[in-house]
């Protein structure tokens, strides 16, 4: 069985870069976008390569710091090509003025630990500094300020990096709680122990002698815990 998943990988891999070709991976996306002339720095992952559009007019125009993370499917743009409608105003002969044509070509600058939210869209033009969060369906234009957290169309400053990362700790104990309940009305079992300790580490760890921090309490073991969750 474990062969027969194997193969089945291999084959599902092979089909997965005919048909998406460079974008089939993340890798494969990075790798493509550098040898056109991105500067694009080291540990960025692009979740859904094949749903995410990073602008092949000019990608040249691309730069990206390090530790930056694309989910699915994200758009950066580095052209607008809106200005079709101004060049197409006056045609020749038309008996009117005839425009200049013009154009849109900008560059992109993302800076080091960002986070694109699903759906998210950087147009031709922004800057994004350092530490950021993008919110989901995000359109972002202009500069966004590092140590922030930015949401909505057109994005805009909704709190600093500090206070989001103040409220994400602050709801651990209850998302751990639902958590365990849900789990456990599910699959008819308490959870194990890593359900929690990869993505709540602060508020679920060790605290030594065998003792475990949980929801802001202190537990003998992980078995206490689930006992006192039980009873709940």
């Amino acid at each position: 069985m474990v062969r027969f998943m194997g193969i089945k990988a291999f084959i599902m891999n092979k089909v997965k870069k005919v048909v998406f070709g460079y974008r089939a991976t993340s890798g494969g996306y990075l790798a493509y976008l550098r040898k056109k002339g991105a500067k694009i720095g080291k540990n960025i992952t692009i979740f859904a390569p094949a749903s995410t559009t990073i602008d092949a007019h000019n990608p040249y125009l691309i730069t990206m710091g390090d530790n930056i993370v694309i989910t699915g499917p994200v758009t950066i743009l580095t052209h607008d090509y809106a200005v079709f409608v101004c060049n197409n105003m006056c045609p020749q002969g038309g008996g009117g003025k005839q425009l200049d044509r013009v154009g849109c070509n900008r560059p992109v600058a993302i800076g080091n630990n960002v986070f694109l939210g699903w759906g998210c869209t950087i147009l031709a033009g922004s800057t994004i500094g350092d530490n950021v969060i993008i919110g989901a369906h995000a359109v972002v234009s202009g500069k966004v300020e590092s140590n922030s957290v930015y949401a909505g169309n057109p994005a805009k400053k909704i709190m600093s990096i500090e206070e989001y990362y103040e409220r994400r700790f602050a709801q651990q104990p209850k998302e751990i709680e639902d958590m365990f309940t849900a789990y456990k009305q599910f699959y008819g079992v308490d959870p194990e122990e890593t359900v929690f300790s990869s993505a709540y580490r602060n508020h679920f760890h060790s605290k030594g002698n065998g003792k475990r921090m949980a929801i802001g309490r202190t537990f003998e073991s992980y078995e206490e815990f689930c006992d006192y969750m039980n009873k709940g």
